[in-house]
């Protein structure tokens, strides 16, 4: 695994979802009206003691800002939840180039960081279109460029059984 020092985003999607849900409710008594729908721009974490996870970063050879994903995410744009909007974001330690962009079509290189998991990564949205296979390392977080075709062109990973 990578040996840079990470944080990994405080809060759960739950508290996050509490913390929204109390400040629609905030905002809507103070305005008296409809709540406006929120953006959340979602720091992706990373530590150095998560596993079965595909690390995604900014720039090629594990480079640059990283956000780290686990299992199955079908946009990496973010998701919506109730009138909420969360957009996945890299890492924002300004220490790294791409911190705080977008992830959606801005990956350059991954590592698959599972010893049970494969991990595609697709071009398009909903696991469609050109794809990768990222086989598990055992854990070892070794960099793998993505393609000419899906370099900063990706939009959804998905899970399978390793060897799958």
């Amino acid at each position: 695994m990578n040996t840079r020092t990470f944080r990994r985003a405080a809060l759960s999607m739950t508290s996050v979802g509490a913390l929204v849900a109390g400040l629609a409710l905030f905002s809507g008594a103070a305005q008296a009206g409809a709540a406006e729908p929120v953006t959340i721009y979602y720091k992706v974490g990373n530590t150095n003691n998560y596993t079965d996870a595909l690390e995604v970063y900014y720039n090629s050879n594990n480079a640059g800002a990283v956000a780290l994903f686990t299992g199955n995410v079908p946009n990496y744009a973010g998701y919506t939840s109730g009138s909420n909007y969360y957009t996945y974001i890299f890492d924002t330690d300004t220490a790294y180039s791409g911190h705080g962009q977008a992830v959606k079509n801005n990956v350059a290189s991954v590592s698959n960081e599972s010893s049970t998991h494969d991990f595609r990564v697709y071009y398009n949205s909903g696991y469609a279109g050109p794809s990768q296979l990222i086989p598990e390392t055992g854990s070892s977080g070794s960099a793998t460029n993505l393609n000419s075709t899906l370099k900063n062109e990706n939009a959804s990973q998905k899970a399978i059984a390793a060897n799958g």
